[in-house]
């Protein structure tokens, strides 16, 4: 103890900014840490790390939201090969709220903009505006960021494209007459100046939550172990809500895409986001319209907390203690239990993705209704 006030001391006689211990594990952290961009720990990316730690109880309830978007996004980030990390993109722009509309009319959980719209053919009109789409805008975010790192060849200038636009950046780069990006920065908007610090410390967040005594805050099982059904007739939100016996509510928070209620018929299909555990009552329902659907176990949904282990009887999901075999993985056991690699870790607290043989593991199983034959 003696020995840290007397560096500090020093440090402040030698007018040297002396850094808080806490300051120097993040700082420690982030340069071991792999990320897409440059990891510093400058005071901008230092400061929205401490904001997001000091605002507990709003980042744990970010924590737990993630739950149930990243695991569409991990999915698509694996199919067009780009990194996981890109997904902290809707972490800083709308922090998972998908009904978000920006001041400059950026729409949607990824923030797409007009342009983005029209060129990767995402439907916009009265019934259907697919920038809210979880699947189709994703798809479109992705084409949009792979595209621009093709073209610059770093994720950090693709980053500050995907921000402020492709013609901002280039009208930056002529007027700071440079392609050095310090020199460029200031000729850039004042909030993708601070794109790259924001994007670094929502990645320092979801990777080192646990080191700073945070736990998600995770919704309803229903709104974590979600699943696509494509659908290709018309329907409203609200027989789908009767069909399937989840609140009505809950099926338009998963599909805000359908601003007047419905789901119009559709030559390409339209997607309806559901708990996986009734979205076979669905399906079923489409392919026997005339007869009875089968029905759901119609229970309200349970939310998991720090008492796990007690929800073994719960109507809805089966609850287990799992002991790891040998090379299983992460991957493995969500296909086993119908869930998300993502589900685990957040169930589990886990600090690495790598498992061990022996390992004991709370895993959630939805009853899943059987679709008729």
């Amino acid at each position: 103890m003696k020995l840290i006030l007397f560096t500090i001391a020093c440090s402040i006689a030698l007018g040297v900014s002396a850094k808080a211990p806490d300051d120097l594990d993040i700082e420690s952290r982030l340069s071991s840490q792999h990320c897409i961009v440059p990891a510093k720990a400058d005071a901008a990316t230092l400061k929205r790390i401490h904001n997001l730690l000091a605002s507990k109880s709003e980042t744990e309830t970010l924590l737990g939201r993630s739950s149930t978007y990243f695991p569409i996004f991990d999915q698509q980030l694996k199919e067009y090969k780009l990194p996981a990390e890109l997904k902290c993109i809707t972490l800083l722009e709308t922090e998972l709220s998908n009904d978000d509309v920006s001041h400059a009319g950026a729409t949607g959980i990824w923030q797409l903009m007009s342009d983005v719209k029209q060129e990767f053919g995402l439907r916009v009109d009265n019934e259907v505006d697919e920038r809210y789409d979880l699947y189709r805008s994703t798809e479109a975010a992705l084409k949009d960021l792979k595209r621009m790192y093709e073209a610059y060849g770093d994720w950090e200038l693709a980053l500050i494209g995907y921000n402020c636009g492709v013609g901002r950046l280039a009208e930056a780069y002529r007027r700071a007459r440079s392609k050095d990006l310090s020199r460029v920065k200031k000729y850039l908007p004042v909030e993708t100046q601070n794109y790259i610090s924001k994007f670094v410390a929502f990645d320092y967040l979801m990777k080192n939550y646990r080191h700073h005594g945070l736990k998600p805050r995770l919704p309803s099982m229903d709104m974590q172990v979600v699943g696509n059904v494509k659908v290709y007739s018309y329907i409203t939100l609200q027989q789908i809500s009767d069909i399937t016996s989840i609140p009505y509510q809950m099926v338009k928070s998963l599909n805000p895409q359908y601003g007047e209620g419905h789901v119009p018929a559709s030559e390409r299909g339209a997607n309806v986001v559901l708990p996986r555990r009734v979205a076979n009552a669905l399906v079923d329902f489409l392919s026997h319209p005339d007869g009875q659907p089968l029905s759901p176990m119609n229970f309200a949904p349970i939310v998991i907390n720090e008492d796990i282990p007690a929800l073994k009887d719960d109507p809805n999901y089966f609850a287990t203690t799992y002991t790891v075999g040998e090379g299983e993985t992460l991957e493995s056991l969500a296909e086993l239990f119908n869930c998300n690699a993502y589900n685990i870790e957040l169930w589990n607290h886990l600090e690495s993705t790598s498992l061990k043989a022996g390992q004991e593991l709370n895993l959630y199983m939805p009853r899943v209704v059987p679709k008729r034959v």
